[in-house]
Parts: C-alpha cells; structure tokens; sequence
C-alpha cells in the first residue's frame, strides 16, 4: 500500500530523515517511535504530501490508493475558528467536492461524544474536545491511510478510556 524508499529531508543544514525506507501493508498497523526532534512529524507530513522530500520518494499502489486517500490527525488540533464544529467535520467532504451527509456527522460526533457541541464554533470548546473533532473527522472520509500525529496526547485519561472503550 504504501513504500518510503531513499527519503531525505533537509531543513538548511539540519538533515532531518537520511535516507529512510520502508513499506506498510494494506491493513497494517505501525508505530514510530523515537525521541521529540527525530522527524517523526516530518516523516508524517511527507507521507501525507505535505512536504516535499529533500530525496527520495513516496508511493502508494496505483491500482487502489493515491494521495487523497490520506487522513492525517496534527499533535494539536485544527479547526477553522469560523466554523462550527459540525462544519469542521465536513471539511475534507467540502474541499473533495462531495457532499458531507448529515448522518456522517451524527455518527461521527456521537462516536466522540460531541453530538451537543455541533453548532459550537472551536473557541467555545476546550482543546481536548477540538483533538477529538479532529480525530472524527479524519475517521469520517474513510481514507486508506490514516496517518495519526500524537493525536491523544491532548486528551485527558476520561475522555481516552470512554472513547477506547
């Protein structure tokens, strides 16, 4: 599903990634780990076509994936203040041009349990229920590859053991 073959990153004189390369199976689960400045986030942005490598490459399968089928989850949340939480949920549906129906919503913010905040704007929720519309939204368009960034490190022990379980 996805191959990182020979991928570098160069930020000036600070060599990022040198020369990685790895690949990730259809269903597979993997966890980077490593140290805070290791270009764990830096590996992420570039898998997700957000930065461009130094070298290297990063392919998907041509028969079933390419780069809009991947969701990527930030260490912080992000929202557009201007939108309401519901509207937030629907941004990827906007920006692909489809349409996001009400029942993805529902079942989106009831599945974190943020259905009472949908027509809340992001600046009257706290920062832990912002991650976790961020992490609705990114399970909501069904992507083929789900890129998750620290995405629960936000949260508190409450909302992680009611969503786990």
């Amino acid at each position: 599903m996805l191959a990182v073959r020979n991928l570098s990153v160069r930020f000036g004189p600070l060599q990022v990634l040198d020369q990685l390369s790895f690949s990730v199976g259809r269903r597979e689960v993997v966890s980077i780990l490593g140290p805070s400045g290791c270009g764990k986030t830096t590996l992420l942005r570039c898998v997700a076509g957000l930065l461009e490598p130094s070298s290297g490459d990063v392919r998907f399968d041509s028969e079933d994936h390419s780069r809009t089928s991947v969701s990527l989850v930030f260490q912080r949340p992000v929202l557009l203040e201007w939108l309401t939480v519901a509207e937030n949920l629907c941004l990827p549906h906007t920006f692909a041009g489809r349409d996001c129906p009400p029942e993805v919503v529902l079942t989106s913010l009831a599945a974190f349990k943020l259905e009472a905040f949908a027509d809340y704007f992001p600046r009257n929720i706290s920062i832990g229920m912002a991650q976790r519309v961020c992490l609705a939204r990114a399970l909501s368009e069904n992507a083929n590859l789900l890129l998750l960034d620290e995405p629960l490190s936000g949260l508190d022990c409450l909302a992680s053991t009611t969503l786990s379980g």
